[in-house]
Order: structure tokens, then C-alpha cells, then sequence
């Protein structure tokens, strides 16, 4: 029979593989194929990519909620369709006009976050946002599209990896043009769905912005990742855990497990999800396996019947 006192287990880098994170155990083959269901599909996703490479052209420096520094490089590269060509009226009278703002999309290609360390070797993140040069010189010479890009650069990282960036320290580096070392960029041509479309009618209003209620529900109360609990004809309860794409690393995430209940929580990305189990379950036997391709975690626990 297990103890009352929950263990508490960290997802811990150094056991990653190139995929994986097995932690409290040895590997468990079908504890790994419900973790990496999507293995094959990202494959197949990167046969079917153009590899580009983006060119530098400016970095800018800003924080997280948290005070984190956030350094996010922009790039152009010829791959990346630019929008529509407007002029700075027609941008003024197109952010007047709810209707036309809908429907002008400036395409970009947004990196998913890579760690690096600053001037004074403290942790940091990069990202990296790829447009066409074209709507860059456009960005380049006008204060207009300057503030409009900005915001839908801005919305474009919080939508997609979950996170709040402070939009009143957005700083431009003086003689840097890109921080870290760039990852691969892939994007494919034609219908292009690895490029992110962010709407200009996301643009500054006068009226109150949706984005901004929806961050103040996040930091009053962490959103919980979706999961099924299923159990094995071994006995072993199974919970698996769809992460969101502000996961990028296995060490983001903490597991505390007791005989009633799983709870993951990560502070880095803000979720949490309290899981209460109808079985009782033994935690010391616990096992997690984390496959970043597919942002799943499943955890295997033995119950205290089997």
C-alpha cells in the first residue's frame, strides 16, 4: 500500500533524448508511442518544407510577465509573401475601417522561442519573425508601419506561444542585429501553412482590445491543457497531457503526484491542471515521458490494486 505523502517528480533535462523525457523509470515503449503520436506527421511536415534562411535586419529587446528579457530578431527573406502594398493613407484609412482591417493580412514567419544568454551571460529568450524585405523598407522608413508591424508582431508571439511581452520597454538594439544563434526556418511555398497570418485589424483601437481580457484571465487563473485518463489491462492508469506550443522544453514542466491525484504545473509557461483520479494509485512507481514534437506528456502510475 503507498504512503499518504505525495512524491513530487521534475521532468529533468538530462534525461532528454532527442524526442523524449522518461522519468522514474526505465523507457516504456507504450508510454512513448502515446507521447509521440505526431512523430511521423512532423516528419512528413519537414519533407514537405523549404529550408530559408532569413537575414538579420533588427533586434529588439523586451520582457515577459514575469521580468524576463525577451529579444525578438527580425529578418527578411524573399520566401515569405508580403502583403498587400498600401500606402501610409490607405494604412490610416484601413485601421479606421473594421471591415477592410479584416481582411488585410501581413504573412510572417514566426520561430518558435530558442534560449540564449545576454551580454552579462544571463538566460534569455529569442524569437525570430521573418517577413518579406519589401514590407520591411516599408516598416523601415515610416513611424506608421513601424507601430503597426510592432503590434502585429507583438500579438502574433502572445497568441501563439500563450505568453504576455511588456509593450511599453520595446526597445531597438543599437549595433545588433540578431541575438543567439539562428535555428533552421523552414516554410513551404504555395499555400505556405507553416507562415503565420496575423489579421491588421488586430492593430491599436480606441475601444478596449479582447487580448487584453484574455491575458487578465490567464494571470488571475492558469489555463488547464487538455487530457484523458484511460487504464491498462496491466492496471496502470495512463494520463496523457496536450501541452500548448509555449512548452519548449521538457524542463518547464513539474509533476506532483499522490494517491488520489496528478498535478502538473509549470510557472515558466503559467498552467496548471489538478487531475483527481477514481482510483487509488501508488506514485512511487510513477513514469512520464514528454516528446516535444507532439507537446504530449503521458504519465504511467500503478494502481494500489494492481
Amino acid at each position: 500500500m503507498s504512503s499518504t505523502r505525495g512524491a513530487f517528480l521534475d521532468v529533468q533535462p538530462e534525461l532528454l533524448t532527442s524526442s523524449l523525457s522518461v522519468v522514474g523509470g526505465g523507457a516504456d515503449p507504450e508510454l512513448s508511442e502515446l507521447a509521440m503520436p505526431a512523430e511521423a506527421a512532423a516528419r512528413q511536415r519537414r519533407s514537405d518544407a523549404v529550408e530559408i534562411v532569413p537575414k538579420p535586419v533588427v533586434c529588439c529587446k523586451t520582457r515577459d510577465a514575469a521580468g524576463g528579457k525577451v529579444f525578438v530578431n527580425i529578418c527578411t527573406n524573399t520566401e515569405i509573401p508580403a502583403p498587400r502594398q498600401l500606402s501610409e493613407q490607405q494604412l490610416r484609412e484601413l485601421l479606421q475601417d473594421e471591415a477592410q482591417a479584416a481582411e488585410f493580412r501581413v504573412p510572417l514567419s514566426l520561430s518558435e522561442a530558442h534560449k540564449e544568454l545576454d551580454k552579462s551571460g544571463g538566460p534569455c529568450v529569442a524569437y525570430d519573425v521573418v517577413i518579406h524585405p519589401r514590407f520591411y523598407a516599408q516598416v523601415d522608413s515610416s513611424l506608421l508601419f513601424k507601430t503597426f508591424f510592432i503590434t502585429v508582431m507583438i500579438e502574433a508571439i502572445e497568441g501563439k506561444f500563450g505568453i504576455e511581452l511588456d509593450k511599453n520597454q520595446w526597445v531597438t538594439m543599437r549595433n545588433k542585429l540578431y541575438m543567439g544563434k539562428m535555428p533552421k526556418h523552414f516554410v513551404r511555398r504555395g499555400d505556405l501553412p507553416m507562415v503565420q497570418e496575423v489579421a491588421g485589424g488586430e492593430a491599436p483601437s480606441a475601444g478596449p482590445r479582447p487580448l487584453i481580457s484574455e491575458v487578465e484571465t490567464r494571470r488571475s487563473a492558469p489555463p488547464a491543457p487538455p487530457h484523458t485518463v484511460e487504464r491498462r489491462p496491466d492496471g496502470r492508469l495512463v494520463v496523457t497531457f496536450e501541452l500548448p506550443p509555449a512548452v519548449t522544453a521538457a524542463d518547464q514542466l513539474s509533476l506532483e503526484l499522490a494517491p488520489d491525484r496528478v498535478v502538473l504545473s509549470s510557472e515558466a509557461v503559467r498552467l496548471l491542471a489538478d487531475v483527481f483520479l477514481t482510483e487509488t494509485v501508488e506514485p512511487e512507481t510513477a513514469r512520464a515521458a514528454f516528446s516535444l514534437a507532439s507537446r504530449r506528456l503521458a504519465v504511467s502510475v500503478a494502481t494500489a490494486a494492481a
